[in-house]
C-alpha cells in the first residue's frame, strides 16, 4: 500500500469518528431537550392540579360547619370548667370570712371592705358556751355560653365557732 492510500484511511477513519461524535452529540442534546420537556409539562400538571385543589377548597362550608359546634362545646366545657372553679372559690372565702368574724375581726385581713353576705351571720347558741356562727353569700358567674344563657348561681354557705 502506498503511504497516499494509508493517509486516505486515516483522513476516512477520523472523519468517521468525528461523525459519530457529532451525532453522539446531537442525541445527547436531544435527549436532554426531551427531559427538560417532560419537567415542563410535569410541573405544569402539578401547578394545574394545585389551581384544582385551590378552586375546590374555595367554596366549601364543612369547615363552618365543624367549627360552630366545635366553639359551642369549647365555650360549654369553659363555662363547667368555671362554674366548678368559682364554687370552689367562694366556699373557700365564705369560710375564711365566717372564721374572721367568729374571731371578731369584721374585715379580713388585706380586703379594704368587708364581705358582702346575702344574709348576715347568724350566731346560734352553743349549751356549754360560745356560739356556732353561720354565714351565707350569694354569687352569679356571667354566661359565656349560649347553651346557658341565664349564666350560674348558687350560695355559699360557712360555718365557725366562736368561744
Amino acid at each position: 500500500m502506498s503511504w497516499r492510500l494509508r493517509d486516505q484511511l486515516r483522513r476516512d477513519q477520523g472523519n468517521q469518528v468525528k461523525g459519530n461524535q457529532a451525532h453522539e452529540n446531537q442525541d445527547q442534546g436531544n435527549q436532554a431537550r426531551e427531559n427538560q420537556d417532560r419537567g415542563n409539562q410535569a410541573r405544569e400538571n402539578q401547578d394545574r392540579g394545585n389551581q384544582a385543589r385551590e378552586n375546590q377548597d374555595r367554596g366549601t362550608i364543612e369547615s363552618a360547619l365543624t367549627l360552630i359546634p366545635l366553639m359551642l362545646l369549647f365555650l360549654t366545657v369553659s363555662q363547667l370548667g368555671l362554674s366548678v372553679y368559682s364554687h370552689a372559690t367562694t366556699d373557700q372565702s365564705t369560710q375564711g370570712a365566717v372564721a374572721y368574724s367568729a374571731m371578731g375581726l369584721a374585715t379580713i385581713p388585706g380586703q379594704s371592705n368587708s364581705p358582702s353576705w346575702s344574709k348576715p351571720p347568724i350566731a346560734l347558741p352553743l349549751p356549754g358556751g360560745g356560739s356556732v356562727l353561720v354565714g351565707e353569700r350569694t354569687a352569679h358567674i356571667p354566661s359565656i355560653t349560649p347553651l346557658l344563657p341565664g349564666g350560674d348561681s348558687f350560695t355559699s354557705t360557712g360555718i365557725a365557732i366562736q368561744e
